[in-house]
């Protein structure tokens, strides 16, 4: 299965600084399970203005690294709806989000409602660690439609082309067009 993870995106425009990278480097991607959530839809336009506002916000060689991060970071992003555009602080909002449609954790500087699936960025650090940080083995899907389209909702986000294949799919039964259209539904 992969994991979806929310950035907080003040969080992530000082990762231009290796040092406050060097942690987090090739720690998401398929291959790790773990894949950055573009939340809110306009998150890049986030972390872009959130460094722009930040003391590097006119140094180039900053702008640049900042610039190849992302482009890393996006490559496999899962993409989300805009949600909640009335609540104007990120982590609330992020918080929100996850009532409704839950992240695998939110990533952040701060933790305002002590909330367990927040993790702080100083402590993942420090630790090396989180009950939420590390994707558990991948568990056994039974085969009905809620659980197949919650397991592969995360890969349907994250990808731009999408091609069914299935040799018995006969579309004049309901066990095969249900989990068909809970995954366009998750």
């Amino acid at each position: 299965m992969i994991y979806e993870f929310a950035l907080e995106p003040e969080l992530v425009a000082t990762w231009h600084d290796r040092r406050n990278f060097l942690f987090f480097e090739e720690k998401f991607g398929l291959r790790t399970r773990r894949i950055v959530s573009a939340y809110p839809k306009k998150w890049v336009s986030q972390v872009w203005k959130a460094f722009r506002n930040s003391p590097e916000g006119n140094n180039q060689n900053a702008e640049r690294n900042l610039d190849a991060l992302l482009r890393d970071l996006t490559q496999n992003m899962v993409k989300r709806p805009n949600t909640f555009p009335d609540i104007p602080e990120w982590i609330l909002r992020a918080e929100t989000e996850h009532a409704e449609r839950p992240f695998y954790a939110i990533i952040a500087n701060n933790n305002p409602n002590i909330r367990d699936f927040v993790i702080l960025k100083d402590d993942l650090i420090e630790s090396g660690c989180h009950k939420c940080w590390s994707p558990p083995d991948t568990p056994i899907i039974r085969r009905n439609a809620d659980e197949l389209a919650t397991a592969i909702a995360p890969l349907l986000r994250a990808s731009r082309h999408v091609i069914f294949i299935d040799p018995y799919f006969d579309p004049n039964k309901r066990q095969f067009v249900q989990p068909f259209s809970k995954f366009f539904i998750e």
